[in-house]
C-alpha cells in the first residue's frame, strides 16, 4: 500500500450524517459526503474514529480538552481518506470551517502487496 497523500484542506459537508450516536455522547456525527475541490465525495463506510486531546494551552492545571476528531473513511470512489473536525475554529479563520480533508489513499494503490 503507497502512503497517503498528504491534503489538510477545508471541506464543505453536504448537510447530511450517517445514523450514529456519537453527538449524544458529545462527539461528532459522521458526515454523509463532502465537497472537496468542486467535487463531491459521499462517505459508504466508517472506517475508524479517533479523538486528540491536549492541555489547555497558558493555564496551570491538568485540564485536557478534545482538540480533533479524525474520521478515516471509505469514499464512493473506493479510496479512504481521513477528514478531521477541529473542536475550536482556528485563530483568524471563518469560526464555521472546522471540517478538514487531512489524507486520501487512491484506491488503485489501497491494496498493493
Amino acid at each position: 500500500m503507497n502512503a497517503p497523500e498528504f491534503i489538510s484542506e477545508p471541506i464543505k459537508l453536504t448537510g447530511e450524517f450517517l445514523g450514529s450516536d456519537s453527538p449524544a455522547r458529545g462527539l461528532v456525527a459522521v458526515p454523509a459526503g463532502f465537497v472537496w475541490r468542486d467535487r463531491e465525495f459521499r462517505i459508504v463506510e466508517l472506517l475508524s474514529k479517533e479523538k486528540h486531546s491536549s492541555p489547555e494551552g497558558g493555564k496551570a492545571g491538568n485540564e485536557v480538552y478534545l482538540r480533533r476528531e479524525y474520521l478515516t473513511v471509505r469514499l464512493d470512489d473506493g479510496r479512504e481518506a481521513v477528514i478531521y473536525f477541529e473542536r475550536q475554529s482556528r485563530m483568524g479563520q471563518n469560526p464555521k470551517q472546522r471540517w478538514f480533508i487531512y489524507t486520501i489513499t487512491d484506491a488503485d494503490t489501497m491494496h498493493d502487496p
